[in-house]
This record gives structure tokens, C-alpha cells and sequence, in this order.
């Protein structure tokens, strides 16, 4: 996976290899209406850069992360058969990293990540409003590239773990804010469009249902002392196409317009998968 790193060098975008490997065992504990997920694991990452720096310009550290992992995870969200996204519930995620030189890591690092979610049905069927808050906060070996980094609509939170150190703040360029400490705050209103439920003959594809939503999205990563005043908003609004391809893999396809609010704020179009969070 190559990631970018947006103005890392005075106004210079920086290309990052990564390549990581997980090695994870999960107890669950699954009830009626909530489930519990405790997770305890294996991580190595190793990154690497891929852009050409000039003369007298400090590259960002290369090398990898190894250690263990935590991560505790609780749901009693629901989803319906016509739901557009998670209703009348929560999520909520802690999760703990510890990269040592002992493990195999060439860089001693602590990681903790918070993360609640809620979710609330309103008036109609099926109209939603979800809001997330997410913190996040690193100690020891600071790399150039830093811990944590906010900015662009990247992946979506569903696909991706719960202790990843990107965050996505849409409306800005990718990874546009660094830090060892992050916070992020969203809030979405969703609704349904129209329930389509139909293929063409026997094509490999099938339309489920069209929904929508508007958003707000405000975060930032930093070092030191949080200022308020530098957090950076996000405001747009998502189409989204809920399909089943092959026959039989779900998907949700998802059409997005965001604009950012504050400094190095932009207008994206974006195209990915699945709800934000």
C-alpha cells in the first residue's frame, strides 16, 4: 500500500510504502441484542518512502513497527432489512498498541485510540442521525511522518481496523494535519432514497436501494497543547448505492461532495465504499 502525505515538505507531497501483517485472536461474546469483541494480536508494519527528496531535505524515518495489540470492541446497533445504516444504538472501540525493540521494532511507541459511535433512528423509516467521536494519542520515538494523520475521505472507518492511525476529515487533502495526538468529531443525517430492489435479466449485479445524507465533519492532529482554534471543518453531503455484485458480495457504493471550511480547505468529489462510520 503506497499512502500520501500531504505538504510534509514545504509544500511538497511525500510517498509512503507500507506493507503490514497481522497475526490476531478474537474472543467474542455475542448476546441478542449487543456483541463484545476482545482482540489480542501480533503487528508488524514496515514503511518505506518512495519519493525522491531534494539535496539537504531530512528524510522521514524507514524502518518497522512490531509489538502487541489490544482492542475491545462493543455494538448494540442494529440494522434492519430495508436500514440504510446502523440504527438505535452504539459502537464503541478502545484499542492499545505497543511497538518495542524487544519485538522486533525499530522504534518504542505506546498507541491508545478511543472511538463512540451512536446512532439514532428519527421521524420516517429509516432516516438516521450518527455522529462519532474519536480520540487518539501516541508516546515515544516521534518520526518526521508522526503517529497519527487527518485529512481526506480515504477509507471508510467500516473497512478498515480500529486502531489505524489515519483518520479520515473530508473536504481537505490526504493526511493534511500530524500529530501524536488526534480528535475527531462527526455528525451525519441519513435517508432513503428509493428501494429499487431489482436486476437487469440475469446480469451479475443487483439494485437494492439508493440513500443519501448530509455531514459535518471537524478534527485535527497536533503535538503538544491542543488550540481549538486550529481544528479544521468539513461540511458535504454523500449518494450512496447499495448492490449486490457476483450474485452474492454486498456492496455499498458511495458518491461524496465535501468542502473544507477552514485553511488548506478544498472542494472534492470522492468515490468509494460503504458508510463513513
Amino acid at each position: 500500500l503506497v499512502v500520501e502525505y500531504s505538504d510534509l515538505f514545504n509544500d511538497r507531497d511525500y510517498l509512503e510504502r507500507r506493507r503490514r501483517f497481522d497475526l490476531d485472536m478474537t474472543l467474542s461474546k455475542i448476546a441478542l441484542l449487543r456483541t463484545q469483541m476482545l482482540t489480542v494480536g501480533l503487528r508488524y508494519e514496515r514503511f518505506s518512502g518512495v519519493t525522491d527528496l531534494p539535496l539537504g531535505v531530512l528524510p522521514p524515518q524507514e524502518g518497522g513497527l512490531s509489538g502487541l495489540r489490544l482492542a475491545w470492541r462493543f455494538s448494540s446497533a442494529k440494522e434492519y432489512g430495508f436500514s440504510i445504516s446502523r440504527e438505535d444504538g452504539r459502537r464503541i472501540q478502545f484499542s492499545y498498541d505497543r511497538f518495542d525493540p524487544r519485538l522486533g521494532s525499530d522504534f518504542t511507541q505506546n498507541r491508545y485510540i478511543a472511538s463512540w459511535r451512536e446512532y439514532q433512528r428519527l421521524f420516517g423509516s429509516h432516516h438516521v442521525i450518527a455522529g462519532r467521536l474519536t480520540g487518539a494519542a501516541a508516546a515515544g520515538d516521534r518520526l518526521i511522518q508522526r503517529t497519527f494523520a487527518v485529512g481526506g475521505p480515504t477509507l471508510t472507518e467500516e473497512w478498515i481496523d480500529p486502531d489505524q492511525a489515519d483518520f479520515f476529515l473530508r473536504g481537505y487533502p490526504s493526511r493534511i494535519t500530524r500529530g501524536e495526538k488526534a480528535a475527531l468529531g462527526t455528525v451525519e443525517y441519513r435517508f432513503p432514497l428509493w428501494n429499487i430492489e431489482r436486476g437487469y435479466r440475469t446480469w451479475p449485479f443487483f439494485f437494492r436501494r439508493a440513500h443519501a445524507g448530509f455531514f459535518y465533519d471537524i478534527g485535527n492532529a497536533w503535538d503538544g497543547a491542543v488550540e481549538w482554534k486550529k481544528f479544521r471543518r468539513g461540511i458535504g453531503s454523500e449518494v450512496k448505492m447499495d448492490m449486490v455484485l457476483g450474485y452474492w458480495a454486498p456492496v455499498r457504493l458511495r458518491l461524496g461532495l465535501a468542502r473544507g471550511l477552514d485553511e488548506e480547505g478544498v472542494t472534492q468529489l470522492y468515490f468509494t465504499i460503504g458508510n463513513s462510520f
